[in-house]
This record gives structure tokens, C-alpha cells and sequence, in this order.
């Protein structure tokens, strides 16, 4: 019988929650920061400071088109310089205060390391919570994997980097 009026409560609350549009065809710029890391094996330095800035236009109430540029640094005596570039598809759960999010995409890192420099392309992805803590801004939390399919120059870039960010976004209308 719990389970019933427990079922019963959700179907009431899901045509409201289904109303709920946060975003509302909203413009989105912000500014990120967090951790960045090297997932493979190898003699670069693994974990760094990242800082992004983004920009997103909608393509309807729930999807949404990203641009993210970045920059990482990865201290050591020999420190890492990871400059980020990405265009994602991103897909939002818009029903609540917070809102789940997802995203495929492409990027390219430009790396500086030892005197080498390289340039990658890739597939990314995106996985994010988003907190409305008032109706034009926004605190996420984000894990971005950025799977490098060059690896150009061979021992400069590594095939799997990743990003876990925290930021503030700011909604608008064009």
C-alpha cells in the first residue's frame, strides 16, 4: 500500500515537474575551475589547476550547443601547459532546482611540455549537475573526459585527460 500512494504522489507531481523550464531558451556565459588530470601512465605531471570559460546558446528547451576554452598548468620541474578547446551538444534534465546534464562533443588540446609543443583532437563528453540557486544563476558541477584520438607528437599528449570542474554560469536573453 506504501508503494502505491508513494507511486501515486510521483505520476501527480511529474506533469509539474514537466512544466518546469529553467533555462527558458536562455544564452548562458560563465567561468569554471577545478582539477585537471592525466589518466595514463607516463613521465608528464599528472595533476594540474584548470580554468575554463564558457559560452552556450540554445537549441530548445533542452538541448543546448557549449563552447569551452581553457587553460591547465601541471606544476613540476618540468611543468605541463594544456590549452583546452571544446564544442559540445549538451542534453539538460530540466525538471527541478537541479538538473542533470549530458554531452558529447569535439575538442583540441594545444600542449607545451619540455620545450615540445602539440596540437590534439578528440572526442569529449560531459557529465554535470546544474544548481539554480536563483533564476539567473547557476552553480554546476562538471566531469569532462577528453579521449585524444592523434596523440601527436607520441609521448606529449596522452590519450585520456580529464577535467572535474566547478563554476558559475550566468543565464540571459539574446
Amino acid at each position: 500500500m506504501l508503494r502505491l500512494g508513494c507511486s501515486a504522489l510521483l505520476l501527480a507531481a511529474l506533469p509539474e515537474a514537466a512544466q518546469a523550464r529553467a533555462y527558458a531558451e536562455r544564452w548562458s556565459a560563465g567561468a569554471l575551475a577545478g582539477h585537471a588530470a592525466v589518466l595514463v601512465q607516463s613521465a608528464l605531471p599528472v595533476h594540474g589547476l584548470v580554468a575554463s570559460a564558457r559560452a552556450a546558446v540554445p537549441l530548445d528547451d533542452v538541448w543546448e550547443i557549449r563552447a569551452t576554452a581553457g587553460y591547465a598548468w601541471h606544476p613540476s620541474g618540468r611543468p605541463l601547459h594544456v590549452g583546452i578547446g571544446a564544442l559540445d551538444a549538451v542534453y539538460r534534465l530540466d525538471v527541478a532546482t537541479l538538473v542533470p546534464v549530458f554531452g558529447l562533443g569535439l575538442s583540441g588540446l594545444l600542449t607545451a611540455y619540455d620545450s615540445r609543443v602539440g596540437l590534439d583532437a578528440g572526442l569529449t563528453g560531459c557529465v554535470g549537475l546544474d544548481w539554480f540557486v536563483a533564476p539567473d544563476l547557476v552553480v554546476l558541477l562538471e566531469v569532462r573526459p577528453h579521449v585524444l584520438l592523434l596523440g601527436l607528437p607520441a609521448g606529449l599528449v596522452e590519450p585520456v585527460y580529464v577535467n572535474t570542474l566547478v563554476g558559475v554560469l550566468w543565464l540571459f536573453e539574446p
